[in-house]
């Protein structure tokens, strides 16, 4: 419930931003638009004293649901162990990465992971498996997925029809194919026996289950965990902390759009303007943790922003060994702040606000994405909750209980999708539809793998 009144609260915010923002351009005179301000800010304490009323409940039953949330996390850890470690490997499912960056390879891999556990099988990585964008092999940084069935040959694997039928010893899984066939056990799923406790526990249970995966594909190598280790205690990384990720350089060639700095800071205030109203006083310091593939913006933070105090580790832009380990440290870092700013179109991001719920309760109210909402490879859809009208033609009509595939919040009250009822795409009021959970109901118990 508290979660529905936040997003709500919320959106109200973004559409009185956008409403007023649209009309400043027309207010000429002076006066007016000292008026209009004024009831910009007047608009904004309100939103943050509600903000904070709901952060007070919240806490009330934090420790209680961070118990319940780590309890689940080390069930479903063990099982993946279990599985990836059997007395006997036969069973084997083969996953060949892309050559692409830390993000987009991990979400593969996880993909993959994802299948090999729902059907019963040990997952490994083609031998010399490389993370081909640094030039680096992936078990030169990370443990194997398994120590039992590392180097079984597989002369005669064929590839993976996506369902649990294949009688095959080996089977493989490559880009192509997860592309092609998601098959029953592609993201975003849970799994049914935890559903109605994770439901209950947290507002995007599909990117807890996959951050388990993750936080499992990503343990360490010793060498790697004591270099990141000692970087990391080199750095002022107590709470509260807020952390951001601005990809910049090649992601704006062809995936994603520019955004500011300016665009970023308005949600780190706005956290911490928030936490000043719970605590009834100011933080010693703002921190903001700032992962990037351009360092200049770091220098463009503290000229702008010079009553804050910005953090950032090793370049993350070098495509070569050491550029990998800064972007896992900037993964590791960031999935612990208190607060995240990213744009969900990147991997990296989606990648930590995955990992950032083995480490919370409940990771959907610690972040704000610029641009997508979250997603895996895949769409997400909601359900009506509310009737809404057509006003104008860029918007669709929709009845209690339309399913809808959201192709956007745009972040100022409406949502872009198409309506699977009318087969019509238009905007929508982002407040009168829900997102629906677990809706891959065949999708399998797991504690099958424990046997």
């Amino acid at each position: 419930m508290l979660r529905s009144i936040e997003r709500n609260a919320k959106e109200i915010g973004y559409f009185v931003n956008s409403q007023l923002d649209e009309m400043k351009p027309y207010v000429k005179q002076e006066t007016k638009l000292s008026n209009t301000t004024f009831h910009i800010n007047f608009g904004h304490t309100i939103l943050r004293l509600l903000l904070t009323r709901i952060n007070t409940l919240r806490s009330i039953t934090a420790d209680k649901r961070n118990r319940k949330s780590q309890k689940l996390l080390v069930e479903l850890e063990k099982r993946i162990q279990t599985s990836q470690n059997p007395l006997k490997c036969e069973k084997i499912l083969r996953c060949v990465l892309p050559g692409s960056g830390l993000g987009s390879q991990m979400h593969q891999l996880v993909h993959c992971f994802l299948a090999a556990f729902g059907t019963g099988r040990v997952l490994v990585l083609e031998k010399g498996a490389t993370m081909i964008t640094y030039g680096t092999l992936v078990e030169s940084v990370f443990k194997p997925l398994s120590e039992n069935c590392r180097d079984r040959p597989s002369p005669n694997a064929v590839i993976w029809n996506g369902n649990t039928d294949q009688n095959e010893d080996v089977v493989m899984v490559t880009f192509g194919s997860i592309a092609s066939n998601r098959g029953m056990f592609a993201p975003p799923i849970i799994p049914l026996e935890m559903k109605d406790e994770l439901v209950k526990l947290m507002g995007e249970p599909e990117a807890w289950f996959a951050g388990a995966f993750v936080k499992y594909a990503m343990r360490l190598q010793p060498d790697i965990q004591e270099k990141i280790d000692k970087a990391t205690s080199e750095m002022d990384l107590a709470p509260p902390l807020v952390g951001i990720h601005i990809r910049r350089t090649d992601k704006l060639l062809w995936e994603a759009q520019h955004h500011s700095v300016e665009e970023y800071m308005r949600h780190v205030v706005e956290y911490y303007d928030v936490k000043n109203l719970e605590t009834n006083e100011e933080p010693k310091e703002r921190k903001v943790y700032v992962a990037s593939d351009d360092l200049t913006t770091v220098t463009e933070l503290k000229n702008k922003y010079p009553n804050y105090k910005f953090i950032s580790g090793q370049s993350a832009s070098s495509r070569n060994h050491e550029g990998l380990v800064g972007v896992v440290t900037d993964v590791l870092i960031l999935s612990k702040c208190d607060y995240l700013v990213c744009t969900f179109s990147s991997n990296v991001c989606r990648l930590s606000y995955e990992l950032m719920h083995t480490h919370t309760a409940d990771a959907s109210v610690k972040f704000h994405s610029l641009d997508d909402i979250y997603y895996y490879l895949a769409p997400r859809y909601q359900v009506a909750v509310l009737p809404h009208t057509a006003g104008n033609s860029k918007e669709i009509d929709i009845e209690v209980g339309d399913v809808i595939g959201v192709r956007g919040n745009h972040w100022d009250g409406f949502s872009l999708g198409l309506n699977r009822r009318t087969s019509k795409v238009g905007l929508y009021p982002s407040f009168k539809a829900t997102f629906k959970v677990g809706e891959r109901t065949t999708c399998p118990t797991y504690r099958k793998q424990e046997a």
